[in-house]
């Protein structure tokens, strides 16, 4: 279940960012414009600099990346704080940074795919591990806000073309459309914040973006629910709130000393 942050966030990322790519080429097609529609330059002006001021935003979706289905659910804040689920071919890891640390939930699934000793659940199932700094770069490094929304607000999105208007979950939106079929559903309202991105073809990859300033930031773990990795082996016998560090399932090798 090894998933490098950088892999994740290019899958979201570049959803958006492949389905930009194709407006730059291609027939124009005439499409009518609704009559409160802004032009096209204003739109697309708005929603940038609505995504660049934005203080969060909650990403969800489907994706994939390489041949493996991702399934993301992640609240983002400009701070660098975040929160939220990973999923990877069926298997979730919830992950949370918070003040400059990255943590992932132990869950039966985690320790599933970390191949923890029988009876590890027992002890620490619930807790947070607190990740070293080089398994939070590879776990939730590039998941930022900065690194998920660059798409949107990259000179890409200019070359969009205008497609009418649609409804997303209930809101009205503006439809801007790349030459492949691809579409980015931006709000009617004033601030035109993007509210889904979805791509062409069979696959249907699908971002949906949500709670643009609304993300509250995430309580960091008490100190009794936090397990630390990479910390040295406890002494025999006894039950250690350690996950030592070596090469294994997400940067992460899961051992236990537990009493007999």
């Amino acid at each position: 279940m090894a998933l490098p942050a950088r892999v994740l966030a290019a899958g979201i990322a570049g959803c958006v960012a492949a389905m930009l790519a194709y407006c730059c080429s291609g027939p124009s097609t005439v499409i009518s414009r609704p009559a409160q529609e802004p032009r096209l330059a204003d739109l697309v002006g708005s929603m940038q600099s609505s995504v660049r001021a934005a203080s969060g935003v909650r990403v969800t979706g489907h994706l994939t990346q390489n041949g493996t289905v991702l399934g993301v659910d992640l609240s983002l804040r400009r701070d660098g704080d975040m929160t939220g689920v990973i999923i990877q071919n069926g298997a979730p890891a919830q992950v949370m940074a918070v003040a400059g640390r990255s943590y992932v939930r132990v869950t039966p699934a985690f320790l599933q795919q970390v191949a923890a000793q029988a009876g590890s659940c027992a002890v620490v199932c619930g807790k947070w591990i607190q990740l070293t700094l080089r398994e939070a770069e590879q776990m939730t490094g590039d998941l930022s806000m900065a690194t998920v929304t660059s798409p949107l607000t990259s000179g890409q999105a200019t070359t969009l073309t205008e497609a009418g208007s649609t409804t997303v979950q209930g809101q009205p939106a503006w439809v801007l459309r790349a030459a492949d079929g691809s579409t980015l559903d931006v709000s009617t309202r004033s601030r035109h914040y993007p509210l889904e991105a979805t791509g062409s073809g069979s696959s249907r990859q699908v971002v949906v973006y949500s709670q643009w300033n609304s993300v509250l930031p995430p309580a960091t773990p008490a100190a009794s629910q936090v397990l630390i990795s990479g910390g040295a082996p406890p002494p025999a016998g006894s039950v250690a709130p350690t996950l030592g560090a070596a090469s294994g399932t997400w940067g992460i090798y899961c051992w236990l000393c537990l009493a007999d």
